[in-house]
């Protein structure tokens, strides 16, 4: 028998002879299972091709320098000519087949192991017909096992790529009814009972590429009861009596190899045909629990029971507030939050109330569904909530489309709703005057008259009356300000982004016309922290920074005489931005002011800049966006245009500029808090000044307003501690992207494959550079220039990092928070919403960013 070509079922035949699909598949017919016949051109042959054209040299040469950025190797072999008698070998084995249609597909020896499954990485052909064709597809086989992707992906799977060799299986095509995938054990949960089974009419070809929605169903392994079923037509493509073939043979293949499969199969004429099997490579992890069958440790049970109005189409998920708020949050920031009004609960036009937010898990979920159903019932669409809201489940309903006469008449009602809604007035000394520019020249004088005031000459009862009389009721006036702001910021975006795709023709361009806006406070950190970077530097003192932790650098700063500049330039930007922090609505986090190594942290970063390297902010974006649709559009359309960018800037800057001043408003708050705190310690209430962050501002009224016995003092001492315990096991307990209306978790959707990533389109332009998986930006340090910043979500206390960066990529995100837009204002390309860059993307990998189709690649 001729060593170069053997029959698909043959009883020697070992992977590093004729690859890992075709030694499955030869399994398979050994065992008496229906696999379309062929043959196999081996190992052999690939190692005859290589030799004739000499590409043992060139594979070892580029192997050496391959960066999976490109496809030499891969050329090179389409260039390579078939040996002459290999070619005829091939062409006699395709005649003793019958001729005709066939599938030629690839079979490589590293391929179908148990432990990476190399789904996608090679290539095949279908209806593949003549004999030059199906010669032109085997060497197209070949040079596939080279291409970018494939070498990249066995890199991650730490693969020897010089040690793969690609034999090419050549099957008789079937021309099926139904073909599909089948999952003997469900890949989306794991421990479960069930397995799941894919289906279209015609070639299954077209749901492996994803260009069709299959028929889903879960049957259980044991019954082969079908529990759940997905059909997307009139009629099923499957009958029961397939689902029952097709739970029987799965079963006995799962058996036959040791481990749960993914199979390719295909019905015709009745019969079922396998055609390929591999292991699940990636198969969950254990499934998490719904919140109320976790045991948590402590005490968890301090919020009070919630009247959730739950809704069919309600779906819970991290979105904006994996942002803002990423960790689980205090009882006191918790229930501080809930002061604010109802603006947690949403009344649609139809009548229904929505709750739009809760707790869960330990951290703040929102009713994504409840807000896409809001737009819905506006007028605007659901994919515009999605792209800059940053959804977590794009895949999930409701869904709508944008109609805009439907806004313009839910507007008018929609202000009514509002100013009926109009709460008491605080005391006129508290009241945040209308004026934009007013307000924030009267918060900024409260704050410096706070900063001048002596915590120490209040007692208990006067910093309790403090914080209830004077800073909460001016706190509460800000955020329900605040959320007015975004509101009409959301809505205004929505038409510009409209426009600009209808007029424009461009689905980017509206990210490009809201880029480099002016005035916006948190744009001004990165030149600030620049320039405590190059007193540091004109003082021979960087090395102070880069070579001491922070905290160590910050004492020895404070002695030298050398460091008046730096010295001053710090407390200029502790005076401008001392207020801010990472995650700065949770209150128990210190401020910069109050902790300023975590500004040195920053610093750090700068020095490993060029000297006088400028970060500003440029606005070259939006001018070249405003200039390409000006050149397309009419007098009338244009100032139509002109007045809704208008509009549509002047929010955003608004929305921006209000977090900073409302995070001005809670420094002073916090700090009076920690003196209550201390106050409560040397009462023995506490044990420690920040235990009090563990207990509700209802709590801690009763305690300074209630008589503190020895009982209700020992009481708050163990109800702090325990809450402090469950607040940890919160902090590392894995939560799942989205619950159902009735808070169960769902499964999550189909992990991407190959060598790229996508997600939401957030700062255009393209940049390529290192991997830095930061997750704080006090280790802004680490970061060198040119890398590619990738971390979970970023607020306005990591504004300062985006100069030191070429790209960004955040899990969460969406083009209006904030992480998007001063990667705008930098000209920083940023992808966001990316649910698997933390676990895909490894630190060091080299990766592209391409901020304007949404895209990372390697």
């Amino acid at each position: 028998m001729n060593i170069c070509i053997l029959p698909v079922e043959n009883g020697r035949s070992t992977p590093t002879h004729i690859g890992g699909k075709a030694a499955n598949l030869n399994q398979l017919m050994l065992a008496g299972f229906t696999v379309p016949a062929g043959f196999v051109i081996t190992t052999t042959a690939y190692d005859a091709f290589v030799t004739a054209n000499g590409l043992t040299t060139e594979i070892q040469s580029r192997l050496g320098n391959a960066t999976g950025e490109d496809d030499d190797i891969l050329t090179q072999f389409l260039r390579a000519e078939l040996p002459k008698q290999l070619a005829e070998e091939i062409v006699l084995a395709y005649q003793n087949l019958g001729g005709g249609l066939v599938a030629v597909r690839s079979s490589a020896t590293a391929e179908d192991w148990a432990e990476a499954s190399f789904a996608g990485q090679q290539e095949s052909y279908l209806n593949v017909a003549g004999e030059t064709a199906v010669l032109d597809a085997v060497k197209k086989c070949w040079a596939s096992v080279w291409s970018s992707r494939a070498i990249a992906y066995r890199a991650r799977q730490e693969i020897n790529s010089a040690q793969v060799r690609m034999a090419v299986l050549i099957q008789q095509m079937v021309q099926p009814d139904c073909a599909g995938v089948f999952f003997t054990q469900n890949p989306l949960v794991s421990n479960d009972d069930t397995m799941v089974v894919e289906a279209v009419a015609g070639l299954g070809d077209s749901l492996v590429s994803g260009h069709a929605l299959p028929d889903r169903y879960v049957v259980n392994r044991q019954s082969g009861v079908v529990e759940t079923a997905q059909i997307q037509g009139e009629t099923a493509v499957l009958s029961p009596q397939h689902i029952m073939q097709l739970t029987q043979t799965g079963q006995k293949v799962a058996s036959l190899f040791g481990s749960a499969q993914d199979i390719e199969w295909a019905i015709a004429d009745g019969r079922l045909y396998l055609l390929q099997s591999r292991a699940i490579t990636t198969l969950p992890t254990p499934t998490v629990l719904p919140p109320a069958e976790i045991d948590v440790p402590g005490d968890d049970n301090w919020q009070p029971e919630e009247e959730i109005q739950r809704q069919p189409f309600d779906l819970w998920t991290r979105a904006n507030f994996g942002e803002v708020l990423p960790h689980p949050v205090s009882p006191l920031t918790m229930s501080s939050l809930q002061m604010i009004g109802d603006e947690a609960e949403v009344q649609l036009p139809t009548g229904e109330k929505i709750q739009m937010a809760r707790r869960i898990y330990g951290r703040i979920f929102a009713n994504e569904g409840g807000l896409r159903q809001f737009a819905a019932e506006i007028g605007l669409p659901t994919s515009f909530i999605d792209a800059t809201w940053g959804s977590r489940r794009p895949d999930l309903p409701p869904r709508a489309g944008f109609q805009p006469w439907r806004l313009l008449y839910r507007l008018p009602q929609l202000m009514w709703q509002g100013a009926k809604a109009q709460r008491p007035k605080p005391p006129k000394e508290n009241l945040l005057p209308k004026d934009e520019a007013e307000l924030y020249k009267q918060i900024d004088a409260w704050a410096e008259d706070f900063r001048q005031s002596d915590l120490s000459a209040l007692d208990t009862d006067e910093l309790w009356h403090t914080i209830c009389t004077v800073w909460e009721p001016r706190r509460v006036q800000m955020y329900q300000r605040h959320t007015k702001v975004s509101t009409v910021a959301f809505i205004m975006f929505a038409p510009l982004d409209w426009l600009a795709k209808q007029w424009g023709k461009d689905a980017q361009l509206a990210q490009s016309l809201i880029a480099g806006i002016s005035g916006v406070y948190a744009a001004e950190m990165g030149p600030a922290l620049q320039q405590i970077a190059q007193a540091l530097q004109k003082a021979n003192l960087a090395i102070v920074v880069l070579n001491n932790s922070p905290e160590s650098a910050w004492e020895k700063l404070q002695t030298m005489p050398d460091a008046a500049p730096v010295k001053e330039a710090l407390a200029q930007f502790l005076t401008e931005h001392g207020h801010r922090c990472p995650a700065e609505p949770e209150i128990s986090l210190p401020r910069w002011v109050e902790a300023p190594e975590q500004v040195l942290a920053l610093v750090a970063g700068y020095l490993h800049k060029v000297p006088n390297e400028e970060s500003e902010p440029t606005s070259s974006p939006s001018v070249a966006a405003q200039q390409e649709i000006a050149q397309r559009l009419g007098l009338i359309r244009l100032a139509i245009f002109r007045w809704i960018l208008h509009q549509a800037q002047a929010h955003m800057r608004r929305r921006d500029n209000s977090r900073h001043f409302m995070a001005k408003l809670e420094l002073p708050r916090r700090q009076l808090f920690v003196a209550l705190g201390s106050r409560l310690v040397q009462q023995g209430v506490l044990n420690a000044a920040e235990d009090i962050f563990f207990l509700t501002h209802a709590e801690i009224r009763a305690v300074c307003e209630g008589e503190a016995t020895a009982s209700m003092k020992n009481t708050v001492r163990q109800q702090t501690a325990a809450r402090q315990e469950a607040y940890e096991f919160w902090c590392s307990y894995p939560i799942p992207e989205a619950l159902d209306a009735d808070c169960r978790p769902l499964p999550p959707p189909k992990q991407s494959g190959g060598n790229d990533l996508s997600g939401v389109p957030a700062s255009g332009g393209v940049a390529t550079g290192r991997v830095r998986i930061i997750r704080h930006p006090e280790q802004a340090g680490q970061l060198k220039p040119g890398d590619i910043l990738v971390t979970l979500a970023t607020d306005p206390g990591w504004t300062p990092v985006f100069p030191l960066v070429a790209g960004l990529v955040m899990v969460y995100g969406g083009q209006l928070s904030h992480g998007a837009i001063v990667a705008r204002e930098y000209g920083v390309p940023a992808v966001v919403n990316v649910p698997e860059a933390m676990s895909r993307l490894q630190e060091g990998m080299v990766v592209t960013v391409d901020g304007s189709n949404g895209r990372i690649f390697w």
